[in-house]
């Protein structure tokens, strides 16, 4: 044989003592029959340990002190936090694969970005880049599952009609504004010519306005109510019809462009009605992602924790932090849980 061939073999040989190894080590959780591989997992308790901000971002409030989750030893409370988000997604990820749904490079994209707008650009790039790729591929699917399909206008218009009378009378002036807020004249007169010319005045709003508020929102300021905008805006906007677009206005704040719509009309208030439709739709789909979890199949390393299947389905961590142990031979690759002498 050659020395070619036997060195192909030999690498092959390893791989397969490699995959071998980690499936003999027991798994962190299963999930109806799917490991969950204690590798991966102290993997990634150990990126988040590192990374308290990305913690930050992911639980919000709640979020564990990541203390203790360096090298070798894990917090109780992150690792036990973690898992329960794994055991979740593998939950979601059959139901997802159920639902025949697919992710695009959009939905990625996008997710991505959300990630680096809440931690930070350089944050971010500091994290391992396999890790990024999970998370991205996690939230975008519980984005997507949880959304589903947008409601179309159509289904939208029946919600606005069974509440019509209740919408108008929110808003006694009768008037509804957007605007969009930038520096200088020259760029107000550029984002009316735009949207007079068929442009969305919301993508315009979310991309260019300076008010952070109500660009989220895509300019949306709600009811015009006296006295509670600048003088000259409030004027302005009561000066203009159903739909239309005014010219640029200059107050203490810069220059606005303004739309307003009649409290009465459908247009007024889709985007409102759509935020409530898919915030709907996120609380269904949250109870029955519960539900599937009560009723999944669940086994717990108790290192990790305790499972305790309720309402508020959680692992609850153990007494005290887990210490990661270390083979007694030199690994086949680097572990992440090393560190460069």
């Amino acid at each position: 044989m050659s020395r070619s061939r036997r060195a192909s073999l030999l690498v092959v040989s390893l791989v397969l003592v490699a995959s071998a190894c980690s499936r003999l080590a027991p798994p962190a959780a299963t999930v109806d029959g799917h490991r969950i591989e204690q590798d991966d997992f102290l993997d990634e308790v150990a990126v988040l340990g590192a990374h308290p901000e990305l913690v930050g971002a992911l639980f919000g409030p709640s979020a564990p002190a990541t203390e203790g989750a360096g090298p070798d030893t894990v917090s109780s409370s992150l690792s036990a936090l973690w898992l329960t988000q794994l055991v979740a997604q593998q939950v979601l990820d059959q139901r997802f694969e159920d639902a025949g749904l697919e992710l695009t490079t959009e939905d990625r994209q996008s997710t991505d970005a959300r990630f680096e707008q809440a931690v930070g650009e350089d944050t971010w790039n500091r994290v391992p880049g396999w890790f990024r790729e999970r998370l991205v591929d996690r939230i975008a699917r519980f984005t997507l599952a949880g959304a589903g399909a947008e409601p179309t206008d159509e289904e939208l218009r029946i919600l606005f009609e069974a509440r019509r009378e209740e919408l108008a009378a929110s808003c006694p002036s009768g008037r509804v504004v957007w605007h969009v807020l930038v520096d200088t004249e020259a760029e107000a007169r550029d984002v009316a010519e735009e949207v007079r010319e068929g442009a969305d005045f919301a993508e315009i709003a979310a991309a260019r306005s300076l008010d952070p508020g109500s660009a989220a929102n895509g300019g949306f300021l709600g009811c015009l109510e006296p006295g509670a905008f600048v003088a000259e805006f409030e004027a302005a906007a009561n000066g203009l019809s159903d739909g239309e677009v005014s010219d640029p206005l200059q107050s203490e704040f810069g220059w606005h462009v303004i739309l307003a719509r009649s409290s009465d009309s459908f247009e007024a208030w889709r985007d409102a009605l759509l935020g409530e439709a898919l915030q709907s739709r996120q609380a269904t789909f949250a109870q029955e992602l519960t539900q599937a979890l009560l009723d999944a199949d669940i086994t717990v390393d108790a290192r990790f924790g305790t499972l305790v299947q309720d309402e508020q389905f959680r692992i609850e961590p153990p007494g005290v932090p887990l210490v990661r142990e270390r083979p007694d031979t030199t690994p086949l690759a680097p572990s992440p849980f090393e560190t460069e002498g």
